[in-house]
């Protein structure tokens, strides 16, 4: 509180009385208010204090949410990348099941049989283990 003296004719003082908001006593029921707590914060801790008391928290959920984005960008990439070289490996499986294919065609394996003095058989029985005689035709 602040006192100002006046000085009227005849030697009259008249005081003014400035009231400051900063001594100003707050009720129970308006400490719990928001704007109450930001002005006396802003008293004690300074405005730079203040400001960064309140931007901290929002800094760091952006932080998090970059740090977030880029690890999702990062595994989209690596899946990406993953996709591509399945691709070519199918593509090389494909290839190399055509060659074997053509490597075990009918007619390459006769010719190899024929090369080797293997004897083409007509009539083809399977091995019969319940007849007991072992020595079968």
């Amino acid at each position: 509180m602040t006192i100002i003296y006046n000085q009227i004719k005849d030697n009259q003082r008249q005081a003014i009385v400035l009231r400051s908001t900063n001594n100003k006593k707050l009720s129970s029921r308006n400490k719990r208010k928001w704007r109450y707590f930001v002005s006396g914060a802003g008293e004690y801790l300074g405005h730079i204090k203040l400001t960064f008391l309140f931007l901290a928290p929002v800094l760091a959920i952006g932080g998090f949410w970059l740090l977030i984005f880029g690890q999702t960008i990062s595994a989209d990439y690596k899946i990406y990348n993953l996709k591509q070289e399945l691709s070519q490996i199918e593509e090389e499986i494909n290839n190399l099941n055509e060659e074997v294919a053509a490597a075990t065609s009918i007619e390459k394996v006769e010719k190899w049989a024929e090369e080797n003095n293997f004897v083409k058989v007509k009539n083809f029985s399977y091995f019969d283990l319940s007849n007991k005689n072992l020595a079968q035709r």
